[in-house]
């Protein structure tokens, strides 16, 4: 059952709890965080990137909220998973920006996309095409603003800005494609290995017959 509003308000007000401390990521970056995980060419233990996500064990004082918040995160990851495998887009949890070109902060989820991708045991390039790889993750690390200095200054500021404001409408889409890449890779079947040596028409039939094996067994 997808997460409910209700749900998603619960989640929020947990990642914000005192006793985190602000290390947990928040609602939005954690979305973004959980794409890329699941998205990984390398399956991700569940144990693993929670704890990156929250930084650690929950430690809230109440029991059930450690327990509540555990199960809340394995439920997003589950609505993510089925919306990717659906292929027709996915419903972002983004807040309000009033100095964005459309309103709303897609940065913060786009940084959480990329700390997702940096946890991966296999770097993304190094399993697929290199090239495609990057322009798909292109609008993630425009709009996150996951940059270094050299390539921000090989770009320029003037074009800098002009690329966020087209690649803002390509982020979705995008977290989409890279999971179909993947998830494509992921199941490309092993090439069936032939357990004996291949025998040639005109080679002696293995049966021991000494006949050639185009007239023997192999005339079956």
């Amino acid at each position: 059952m997808p997460l409910s509003d209700d749900d998603l308000t619960r989640l929020e007000t947990l990642l914000g709890h005192p006793a985190l401390e602000g290390r947990a990521l928040a609602l939005d970056a954690l979305q973004g965080f959980i794409t890329a995980v699941v998205t990984c060419p390398d399956p991700i233990e569940d144990d693993e990137w929670i704890e990156i996500a929250l930084d650690g064990a929950p430690g809230m004082p109440d029991p059930d909220d450690n327990i509540a918040l555990l199960r809340l995160v394995r439920a997003m990851r589950d609505d993510v998973v089925a919306e990717l495998s659906a292929g027709e887009g996915l419903t972002m949890q983004v807040y309000p920006d009033p100095d964005a070109p459309d309103g709303h902060d897609l940065e913060t989820w786009c940084a959480g996309y990329m700390e997702g991708v940096a946890i991966s045991p296999t770097p993304w390039d190094e399993v697929g095409d290199p090239e495609e790889i990057d322009e798909l993750l292109f609008p993630m690390m425009i709009v996150g603003d996951a940059l270094d200095e050299e390539q921000r200054r090989a770009i320029g500021d003037r074009e800098l800005e002009r690329l966020e404001k087209e690649c803002r409408d390509e982020v979705a889409n995008a977290a989409v494609h890279l999971f179909r890449y993947f998830h494509v890779l992921r199941n490309i079947p092993e090439p069936t290995r032939r357990e004996t040596p291949k025998v040639g028409r005109n080679d002696p039939c293995p049966c021991g017959s000494g006949r050639k094996y185009k007239l023997c067994h192999g005339a079956d």
